[in-house]
């Protein structure tokens, strides 16, 4: 499952809204900058949408691995955010929720909307 990040929400990367289908990828885990073209109402716009591909098994947002993003990742996160404890190279993976090569707190929002059920 792939996710493409803007800023503070989350957008399934078959579709930018509901009535443009960009189609299915197949994409190795990695970092990737996707160039899109979108025409509308006779306008034509260029995007550049930057994409981390994670293995499967790995959940983005799961910092303590248990499969699941709850309250208890949003807390590592926020314990990580306020400098009382570190994480590891595949937690700040997981946890760079937005994409921007660290962790914030704008992660922690967006995770504390995942486990909310908003996003």
């Amino acid at each position: 499952y792939l996710n493409i990040y803007d800023e503070m929400y989350f957008i399934d990367y078959k579709y930018l809204d509901k009535y443009t289908y960009l189609g299915d990828m197949q994409l190795a885990p990695g970092s990737y900058n996707l160039p899109i073209t979108v025409n509308a109402l006779g306008e034509e716009y260029k995007l550049n949408i930057s994409v981390e591909v994670l293995p499967e098994d790995e959940i983005i947002g799961d910092l303590n691995g248990d499969g699941v993003v709850t309250l208890k990742d949003v807390l590592i996160s926020r314990k990580y955010v306020a400098g009382v404890s570190a994480l590891t190279e595949e937690e700040l993976s997981r946890g760079d929720l937005n994409g921007d090569g660290v962790v914030t707190l704008k992660d922690v929002l967006i995770m504390r909307k995942m486990v909310a059920g908003v996003l």
